[in-house]
């Protein structure tokens, strides 16, 4: 493989790490919002919660009608 290789591969590692770490301060802060233990919840409970929380409804996407 060239060296270009690597340097793309080394940068899109970096990429999805940033990403990594984002998510985990979203997770955390969610969390704390809620209060629900971020161990013992998905992305997708915290979020739910946070919508109860401060009445968001949601839009009915094509995909939810399904």
């Amino acid at each position: 493989m060239s060296e270009n290789v690597y340097k793309e591969l080394y940068e899109a590692n970096k990429k999805l790490e940033f990403m990594q770490n984002t998510i985990m301060a979203i997770a955390d802060r969610l969390s704390v919002a809620t209060g629900i233990d971020i161990k013992e919840a998905s992305m997708d409970a915290l979020l739910d919660a946070v919508d109860a929380k401060f009445e968001v409804k949601k839009e009915e996407t094509a995909t939810d009608s399904e």
